[in-house]
């Protein structure tokens, strides 16, 4: 089955106090959809981001993995 798995997701800005993301996982299987939910300012647009390795402005940590494979 082919999956997109992320574990221990974190992104940190420089000048920034505190993490922006810390800690995030999750798995998405073939034929499933993943929703981002959540208010204003929560993250959403940088763990999209991190997840699509678009997240320049900062440091990111973590796994993203696409059936089974290190994304790069």
């Amino acid at each position: 089955m082919n999956s997109f798995v992320f574990e221990d997701i974190g992104y940190v800005v420089k000048g920034r106090e505190g993490a922006i993301l810390s800690g995030i996982s999750g798995v998405v299987n073939s034929g499933e959809v993943l929703g981002i939910l959540g208010p204003s300012g929560a993250g959403k647009t940088s763990l999209l981001n991190v997840l699509t390795l678009n997240a320049t402005s900062g440091k990111s940590t973590g796994i993203c993995t696409l059936n089974g494979k290190t994304m790069t």
